[in-house]
């Protein structure tokens, strides 16, 4: 509760029909009535404005397309992680031939891929925070994870994405850092060097798979 000596504001959020809920303002006015006090209270619906703030939220911290949290939301968390000195994994994750997917296929089925994508980083990694930092690049943050365990769950990812009954190879390349309390890097840094040992392991592939080739 906020106020002056006259007038004290605060917000109530109340069970309404179906599940949802109401939120008011409420604000109280001190009276002198002759030479009784009172008290008048002024009660306001601001349920609209609240959930116009909640969208205005949404459309701030979370992809469009996939509801998964997004470039500017996964870069704060990753600055507050590295403020609070956590020790976490930091994943940089590339689609593979996504390009080539909306070309032959057509964007619908381009989307369903990334839909795919962030179905199994979800279903994955339930606890982490997984956001879509670009088009075809994701940025997963797990607390706990070592360089070591994080790059043995992205190839169990990576499985499972290669195992999809598609009319094209589903696949997927990573770049794995771990940070811990006594990281000197920011936030960009960390991620500009997990995108490159992306880029590492995506070179590394494609030379195997021409090998398999000849």
């Amino acid at each position: 509760m906020r106020g002056n000596s006259d007038i004290y504001v605060t917000e109530l959020e109340l069970p309404a029909d179906g599940g949802k809920t109401q939120n008011f303002s409420v604000s109280m006015h001190p009276l002198r009535w002759d030479q009784y006090n009172a008290m008048a209270f002024v009660l306001a619906d601001i349920s609209a404005e609240r959930e116009q703030m909640r969208k205005l939220q949404n459309i701030a911290n979370f992809d469009t397309l996939t509801k998964l949290n997004n470039r500017r939301y996964g870069m704060e968390t990753l600055e507050n992680w590295i403020a609070e000195k956590r020790s976490f994994a930091l994943c940089f994750i590339d689609m593979d031939d996504l390009k080539q997917v909306n070309d032959r296929y057509g964007h619908e089925e381009g989307d369903r891929y990334i839909m795919a994508m962030s179905g199994a980083m979800l279903n994955f990694s339930p606890n982490a925070v997984v956001c879509r930092i670009g088009g075809d690049e994701f940025m997963l943050l797990a607390e706990n994870w070592d360089e070591e365990s994080a790059a043995q769950r992205m190839e169990q990812l990576r499985g499972s994405l290669v195992t999809a009954d598609t009319a094209y190879d589903r696949s997927m390349s990573y770049g794995v850092i771990s940070v811990g309390p006594d990281n000197t890097m920011q936030a960009g840094d960390l991620l500009a060097a997990a995108d490159e040992r992306m880029y590492e392991y995506k070179r590394a592939y494609k030379l195997r798979q021409r090998k398999r080739k000849k």
